[in-house]
């Protein structure tokens, strides 16, 4: 019973706290992403990594590009 209250009243703030959000990141494509002075020097990595259509965020594309880099030799 006690966690039905809590529940309630956790949707019930979601809904404000939604509202006060700030707005998520800007989201870019493969070719805008490439093309960016940002990743001029890992313009080959950022072609190999990235889905053509799929759109990408600044921080999601850094974490990839991180992840990759960090990957195991086989």
């Amino acid at each position: 019973m006690e966690a039905r209250k809590k529940q309630a009243a956790s949707q019930s703030c979601v809904g404000a706290a939604s509202e006060e959000a700030p707005a998520s990141p800007p989201q870019f494509d493969k070719e805008q992403i490439a093309a960016s002075a940002r990743y001029n020097s890992q313009r080959d990595l950022v072609e190999a990594l990235l889905e053509d259509g799929k759109r990408y965020s600044i921080g999601a594309v850094d974490a990839l590009i991180e992840y990759y880099k960090k990957g195991k030799v086989k």
